[in-house]
């Protein structure tokens, strides 16, 4: 849960700065477009992380058995190559709040 919030709280953070970026405060517009960039993917955890997760520790806090611990890491690593890809995606970033980046 506390992974979720400080992503979800980031991502904020980071769409809020690189819009102040890009529009002409400090940093400016090349970094306000890097910061955008890592904000695309994410998404990632704060979905990713309750769908999964919340639902493999569900009701005790531990997964309920060992043999649980590599579908446990499957996803990390999974989540982990989702948001590496998206991040170092060629091209325009079409669903961000600046299209033509």
């Amino acid at each position: 849960m506390l992974a979720i919030g400080v992503a979800l709280a980031l991502s904020g953070l980071m769409t809020s700065y690189a819009s102040y970026a890009i529009h002409g405060g400090v940093g400016g517009a090349d970094l306000g477009a890097v910061v955008e960039a890592v904000d695309q993917p994410m998404w990632i955890p704060i979905v990713a992380i309750p769908a999964t997760f919340l639902l493999l520790i569900f009701p005790e806090g531990r997964l309920l058995s060992p043999r649980w611990r590599w579908f446990a890491g499957t996803l990390g690593v999974s989540m982990s190559i989702a948001f590496l890809a998206i991040l170092l995606a060629p091209g325009k970033m079409t669903e961000s709040s600046f299209p033509d980046l």
